[in-house]
């Protein structure tokens, strides 16, 4: 059986300066070409081997940092070059359309269903569904076209509830306009909270939060969102050496490494101001977000 590297020429000429976890993190990434895109290989070479990044890997800032460090940094900070920012905007966005008019669809059908059952006494018979909630998820139930709900519905759930109606008055169950009801509310309960609340994953959900589509905001947020969760704690011994005197956040780079790293990250020439750039992006998320 072939080597997982073979055919693979790994590169033996990155820099001196840059740890050589780093340099095996990116020799990794060009021998899978399939595990990541061309933006991403492009923002892991630049980070690996712009000579602008000399300042950075030499910084004092980093000196302490563990190889389970410096991999958790770099993947984190090629990531935050590439990542699809818009693409998840636009999904909650179209999520978030869906279930208002879901919530609309559902507060108008409770309130008719209410009016109808209002009627239940008029010459005209109604639908027994509409008062017994397990006759209509058995309804639902076998006129459902996903696969074996129907079988198994029949044979393993119904019995039970059969049983259930059997024993309790109808009235202690709640009927079809309670379910359109209690839906309607979880919809507008879902609605009324921040959409990225509802997001697990934390790299999606630094993307949501970064509702400005401008590059440095992006960048910062979702970097420092992906820090904050999963950077290896320093030593306590070096805590205090890592935080400084103003007892910053160890595990926050000082904006000016940041702003380096965003640039050589984004594939940017040298700009003026761009530490304060992003000490205004890291302001303006903690006021967001406070």
């Amino acid at each position: 059986m072939k080597g997982a590297n073979e055919g693979c020429a790994l590169k033996t000429d990155h820099p001196l300066w840059v740890p050589r976890v780093v340099c095996a993190q990116l020799d990794k990434m060009e021998c899978s070409p399939a595990a990541c895109d061309e933006s991403d290989l492009a923002a892991a070479r630049r980070l690996a081997n712009d000579p602008a990044m000399e300042s950075f890997y030499r910084d004092p800032w980093v000196k302490h940092w563990t190889p389970e460090c410096w991999v958790t940094w770099y993947d984190f900070a090629w990531h935050a070059a590439s990542f699809p920012y818009d693409n998840d905007r636009r999904e909650l966005h179209a999520q978030r359309a869906a279930i208002v008019a879901l919530r609309d669809a559902l507060s108008v059908a409770a309130d008719a269903m209410e009016n109808a059952c209002d009627h239940r006494d008029g010459p005209a018979s109604l639908p027994l569904e509409f008062a017994d909630s397990i006759r209509l998820m058995a309804g639902a139930a076998a006129a459902s076209p996903r696969r074996n709900v129907a079988h198994n519905f029949e044979t393993f759930v119904e019995p039970k509830l059969k049983g259930i109606s059997q024993r309790f008055d109808l009235k202690y169950i709640p009927d079809a306009c309670d379910l359109l009801s209690r839906l309607a509310d979880l919809a507008e309960s879902w609605l009324s909270v921040p959409s990225s609340d509802h997001v697990d994953d934390p790299a999606v959900r630094a993307a949501i939060r970064s509702r400005k589509a401008s590059d440095v905001p992006e960048y910062v947020r979702w970097f420092d969102s992906r820090m904050d969760d999963e950077f290896p704690a320093p030593p306590l011994a070096l805590l205090s050496q890592l935080s400084g005197s103003d007892g910053a956040d160890p595990r926050r780079l000082p904006d000016r490494l940041l702003a380096l790293q965003c640039r050589v990250a984004l594939g940017w020439l040298p700009q003026e101001a761009l530490e304060n750039r992003v000490h205004k992006a890291r302001n303006s998320i903690h006021a967001e977000d406070a």
